[in-house]
């Protein structure tokens, strides 16, 4: 990846005990760093909250394995399967933990995408709350986009 081994920087620090949760994925990588700790003779424990850094790592885990991205569908529908009033004026069709969800759900993607129709009849905000930057996609094949 961008970031470089990290293991030449915790020999050199004289650090005596290294725990990770988990070995990283990369076949590259895989073991090698805990390897190369372990003949510097710094004890290392590898398994600790390992459930918990795998779900926190989902996504970067189905990459490494399968080369796809990790995708989250967000839709919304009422009971009888529409996602507005004839006349288009249903502003919330989800309640408030839901947009709450969707927003958590922002906070942990690379880009988010929407159709021209989204754009023209809600004018969403395609931002998380934290204001952090990511791509923003608008599926718009008629460049109806005002």
């Amino acid at each position: 990846g961008k970031t470089p081994p990290c293991t030449q920087a915790i020999i050199k620090a004289g650090i005596g005990k290294v725990i990770a949760a988990i070995l990283d994925p990369s076949p590259i990588n895989s073991g090698k760093g805990v390897e190369e700790l372990k003949r510097a003779g710094i004890e290392t424990e590898v398994g600790v909250c390992e459930k918990e850094a795998r779900e926190i790592n989902e996504a970067f885990f189905k990459f490494m394995k399968k080369k796809i991205p990790f995708v989250i569908v967000k839709a919304a529908a009422s009971l009888d399967g529409k996602i507005a009033t004839q006349t288009g004026e249903s502003k919330w069709i989800t309640g408030l933990e839901a947009r709450k969800l969707a927003h958590e759900m922002r906070e942990k993607v690379d880009a988010i995408l929407v159709g021209v129709n989204t754009v023209i009849r809600d004018n969403p905000s395609l931002l998380p709350p934290s204001k952090r930057n990511f791509l923003r996609i608008v599926l718009d094949s008629r460049l109806k986009i005002p």
